[in-house]
């Protein structure tokens, strides 16, 4: 046992602790009377007191009026007690009257508490000793070696915890009539035991709680014991789609059926695999994965892997338009009056506020033209897009763009002039064309942006392209539907287009436009992109794009500049990624791993492998790591798929709270193109999938089967 040392016996006690004082008699007149001095002795003068042992102390008094003009401090100590300095509590208990006389003191040590708190091993959780909705239970145990009981009481601990069956005090000792102790200083050491039990909300699940316990003796001796517990606990999350309408604002969730997709927690196990913890979708959009432990995890829902740490994922998209809508094929072709007597090419932005995502459709200006105040187009298709019904309130609008011949190549500009619509319409999944006709109004150019922009900053972060191609830098003003609850809603039509030479900075000065959507948001881009056709036989596709954005519009001392670059490093299977050509892999599980962009700070990934057969899976992961696996039955042995990967930095919320596209978003984006070799290494599918068709031959239909797979990329992406 430790000693506590009592210097000077109780001199050392009685002087450094308390003040000793002499209380003199006297009278009331102005004369002076000396006290007689008084002398006090303490025996023995210097002791060393072991714990738990007892010791006796005899102090004397002499000279003056004796015990009548000494009073000791601990007289004023209910109980007459008294606590040494020290790691140890000792208490003092006095025979008689608290004046000259014999004391005894004895010091009371710490309990030992000879329990451990369960922390891992043993739950349902993998690892995790509590679990979500389960009694969590422990059971205290403590050794009183001066022969008293031990109590326990939580110090501190989380809501619900609490302590039964703790003992009430018992001393060892206790004085008798003439002050000595009535049981031995040397009497058996005795333990106590009681029981702390707690229930994990959903709330304490997966986080970590802390635990404090403190246990005290009968004799004032304490100890405390603390630990945290991370309980396992349930994924309880939703997915669904959140239609807003954007001329009230107000917003319709549509559930996704997840009854019959595979729902599931992916949990890294440190070996480069994952321990999987099954989960249960419902037809209302609601999914449910128990004993899932803390930390971060793969989420796979249907064709998603989401990297997420939170317990109560959300995985939804927003957009405009109603929810009923049919996505087919159809063509639309324009003939739109009201323009002066010019000879000039034209874009048109078909747009349907009604739709979702605005059922866009882009008719650029090789086939848009205006001749004699007439705009002829001869039809522009808009692959698997919403059908429009003039029944459901479906209605179009015609942003035309016309370009400004006063700049001079290598400049270009073009701006949103004229306007077509409201125009209801009814299409149908067919190839003739649908006439959009009517009489076009100007749009008044009543604003202005600077256009400044740091073209070089762009093309230094371009990756290796095909000899003879590049990519083409855009400054861009985006009129979007906005809303202050979902960010932006989707991606409006461009109201400006300027172009100029990408080796030199962008300063042209300050120019006109016009916002035909005023209760839009404007948004400041620019966008430097590039894609190709690499390859007829396999189908091979290419694409690379930087979008840089901001609320803001540029200025002079603040030009746009890439906000984030690509990736850095990307490879398949330990073999670059190379844009040029179609690479072969040889295994049907590719890892894809890469570096962090040189510029910038990626909020997160999205990771997306599409197979380029028609009606295969697309898979997308949105992660915050730099690697990923392709999980089993994704990809087929002798099929052409896209891997693309997209660096994204966004001012809203992150993935573990749902995916909101910020104003002030940018991302860059790599495509390539794979073939998975015949004899490639398989594994046993994690997922599911139809049989594969024949890869689709070259000819006129391929890009229709690019442009598929590309789909939920570019949605992604924007």
């Amino acid at each position: 046992m430790p000693k506590g040392i009592l210097v000077a016996g109780l001199i050392l006690f009685a002087l450094t602790n308390f003040f000793l004082f002499v209380a003199c008699g006297g009278s009331s007149s102005a004369s002076t009377t000396t006290p007689s001095p008084v002398s006090i002795a303490i025996l023995p003068a210097a002791a060393s007191l072991n714990i738990n042992q007892q010791q006796r102390f005899n102090d004397r008094i002499s000279g003056g009026s004796g015990n009548s003009a000494v009073t000791w401090p601990v007289q004023e100590n209910t109980g007459r007690t008294v606590t040494s300095p020290g790691p140890h509590r000792c208490r003092g208990r006095f025979a008689g009257t608290p004046l000259a006389g014999d004391h005894h003191m004895v010091c009371a040590p710490a309990p030992t508490i000879t329990s451990t708190p369960p922390q891992t091993g043993g739950g349902a959780g993998g690892g995790s000793v509590a679990t979500e909705g389960q009694v969590y239970s422990y059971t205290l145990q403590a050794t009183d070696t001066a022969g008293g009981t031990v109590s326990f009481a939580l110090t501190s601990g989380p809501v619900g915890a609490s302590i039964s069956n703790s003992p009430s005090p018992t001393m060892c000792c206790s004085p008798s009539a003439t002050g000595a102790l009535a049981k031995s200083v040397n009497a058996a050491a005795a333990t106590s035991t009681a029981t702390l039990t707690w229930t994990p909300t959903h709330q304490q699940a997966r986080t970590a709680n802390a635990f404090t316990v403190t246990a005290t003796t009968s004799e004032g001796g304490r100890a405390t014991q603390s630990w945290s517990v991370t309980p396992s606990g349930t994924i309880r999350g939703s997915a669904g789609t959140t239609y807003v309408d954007i001329s009230s604002g107000q917003a319709t969730t549509v559930p996704v059926d997840l009854s019959s997709s595979t729902v599931q927690a992916l949990v890294p196990n440190g070996n480069g695999g994952s321990t999987v913890y099954p989960g249960q979708g419902t037809a209302s959009g609601t999914f449910t994965i128990p004993n899932v432990p803390a930390g971060t995890y793969y989420l796979q829902a249907w064709n998603r892997y989401d990297q997420v740490q939170t317990s109560d994922p959300w995985l939804g998209t927003v957009m405009t338009g109603r929810s009923n809508a049919t996505n087919q094929n159809y063509f639309l072709s324009f003939s739109l009056t009201g323009f002066p007597s010019i000879a000039t090419s034209a874009g048109v932005y078909w747009w349907v506020p009604n739709l979702p995502d605005g059922g866009h459709m882009f008719v650029g200006s090789q086939t848009a033209q205006i001749a004699n105040g007439t705009l002829s187009s001869t039809g522009g298709s808009q692959s698997y897009s919403p059908l429009m019904d003039a029944s459901q309130g479906d209605a179009g609008y015609a942003v035309i763009s016309t370009p400004d011949p006063s700049y001079p190549s290598p400049q270009s500009l073009s701006s949103a002039t004229y306007l077509f619509g409201p125009d209801p319409l009814t299409t149908t999944a067919t190839n003739t064309p649908f006439t959009v006709s009517g009489a076009v109004q100007p749009i008044v150019q009543d604003q202005a942006v600077p256009i400044e922009v740091a073209a070089p900053s762009f093309t230094a972060l371009r990756p290796q392209l095909p000899t003879g191609s590049s990519a083409n830098l855009s400054f861009l003003v985006y009129s979007d539907p906005y809303s202050s609850t979902y960010g932006v809603l989707e991606e409006g039509p461009p109201v400006l287009t300027y172009s100029g030479d990408p080796t030199t900075d962008w300063t042209a000065g300050s120019v006109p436009f016009g916002n035909p959507f005023p209760a839009h948001a404007l948004r400041y881009c620019a966008l430097d992109e590039w894609s190709s056709l690499v390859s007829y036989s396999p189908v091979g596709f290419s694409l690379y794009e930087l979008l840089s954005c901001s609320s803001t519009a540029p200025s002079s001392g603040s030009p746009v500049s890439p906000a984030i670059g690509p990736v850095t490093s990307p490879q398949i299977d330990g073999v670059a990624m190379d844009l040029t050509t179609v690479q072969t892999i040889n295994s049907t599980t590719p890892t894809i791993s890469w570096s962090p962009p040189a510029v910038g700070t990626p909020s997160y990934y999205f990771v997306n492998i599409s197979s380029l057969s028609p009606g295969e899976p697309s898979i997308t992961f949105s992660i915050h790591d730099t690697q990923v696996t392709v999980p089993a039955g994704v990809l087929v042995q002798g099929e052409t798929a896209m891997v693309g990967i997209d660096a994204t930095t966004n001012a809203s919320p992150d993935i573990d709270a749902g995916y909101f596209w910020s104003p002030d978003e940018s991302a860059t984006l790599l495509i390539t193109s794979v073939t998975v070799a015949s004899t490639a290494s398989t594994t046993t599918p994690a997922v599911s999938r139809a049989a594969v068709p024949a890869p689709a031959a070259a000819g006129p239909g391929l890009m229709k089967y690019v442009r598929q797979g590309l789909a939920q990329v570019l949605a992604r992406h924007r």
